[in-house]
């Protein structure tokens, strides 16, 4: 029948018009890759060429040092065969001092970001127990706004009466469930239960913020103590070569390692 081809006419259509909505968008999102690919293209092949053109110079470079290298090296070795051993006693001395600080500043740093979690859980700690002090302390207004509350939805409930409906106490008995459910969870203290759960809550709340302060003084301390560490690290490192030459100069080794304790002891200010 012609409505059926009709019909089935519409159907390929539709399905066509899908399809090609689907591969338009697929058009579009290769285009997009396919333009910025483009640029990557160009860099990728300019950084072909001029690797090419600087390898050269760079291979003879490192020729020229190996060649240094092949004739000083014999030369000095020969100059310091009585030395030798001094000398590396020198360099592995200055080497080993500098990886204590390397490892003791590591733990200082260790130390202050255990320091600041545990200054962060302190900070919650306090905020909890003065959201709990200020709702027990503000417990009874809190209460008194909750019983306006439900003293509106008592007046709903008579002003349902008062209507001529069929239903209304169908009506009535919804809110009249509403209230006795928010009801039953009103509980209301004694005052005898009230200074008792205030005195609590206050106890708590001045715990937990004397522990707070603490908290946040230590791990101010220890930052403190692992960005010196850092910069005298640092201050070190800088120094290596010259105090390899001040130990060559004397024929001696560094200075004995700091004992071992409990984690790391400061190493030795000098080598």
């Amino acid at each position: 029948m012609p409505s059926d081809q009709l019909a089935s006419l519409e159907s390929t259509l539709a399905t066509q018009a899908s399809s090609l909505a689907t591969l338009t968008k697929q058009k579009e999102s290769l285009q997009a890759d396919i333009d910025a690919l483009k640029p990557t293209v160009g860099e990728y092949k300019d950084k072909l060429t001029e690797y090419k053109e600087k390898c050269k110079d760079v291979k003879q470079k490192k020729s020229d040092l190996d060649q240094y290298v092949s004739t000083k090296g014999p030369m000095l070795e020969a100059a310091v065969k009585d030395k030798k051993p001094q000398i590396l006693q020198c360099i592995a001395g200055v080497d080993n001092w500098i990886a204590q600080w390397e490892q003791y500043a590591q733990t200082l740093d260790a130390q202050a970001t255990r320091a600041e979690s545990d200054s962060t859980t302190a900070a919650a700690r306090a905020v909890t127990a003065q959201q709990a002090y200020d709702a027990i302390k503000n417990s009874l207004t809190d209460l008194g706004t909750v019983l306006d509350g439900l003293k509106a939805t008592r007046q709903e409930i008579e002003a349902e009466e008062e209507k001529d409906q069929k239903l209304k106490t169908s009506r009535m008995y919804v809110l009249f469930l509403d209230l006795l459910k928010s009801l039953s969870g009103v509980k209301i203290r004694t005052p005898e239960e009230f200074e008792q759960d205030l005195c609590a809550a206050w106890t708590e709340l001045s715990t937990a913020k004397s522990a707070a302060r603490d908290a946040a003084a230590a791990a101010a301390t220890a930052r403190q103590a692992a960005k010196d560490a850092a910069t005298t690290r640092d201050a070190n490192r800088a120094k290596r070569r010259d105090k390899i030459f001040t130990c060559i100069d004397a024929l001696c080794g560094s200075k004995t390692p700091p004992p071992a304790g409990t984690g790391y002891a400061a190493p030795a200010a000098t080598a």
